[in-house]
């Protein structure tokens, strides 16, 4: 915003899209708040590797939804991530 319209307009712009930042900060602030109770009830480990399956959700998103090219290679990499999550939850 800052660099198309130059800094004297950023609140302006500010205001105007204030509307379409609230509910993607409000999911955000949801997930830290989350994340920072999940790591005071359990183990780090097990709570990062909980997490790094939506990984594996976004891939198949992108495929799906949106049309994205390439899928092999981000499945590859999700389902590996994926599969980290399985060793470490089976054999800790």
């Amino acid at each position: 915003m800052v660099r198309r319209s130059g800094l004297a307009r950023f609140p302006t712009l500010l205001r105007e899209n204030a509307k379409a930042a609230l509910l993607p900060g409000f999911f955000d602030a949801v997930a830290t708040i989350a994340h920072f109770y999940a790591i005071s009830m359990t183990n780090v480990a097990y709570m990062i590797a909980l997490k790094r399956t939506s990984l594996l959700i976004g891939a198949v998103y992108g495929f799906f939804l949106f049309g994205e090219r390439n899928v092999r290679e981000r499945m590859t990499g999700a389902v590996l991530m994926f599969a980290g999550f399985v060793v470490i939850v089976l054999f800790s």
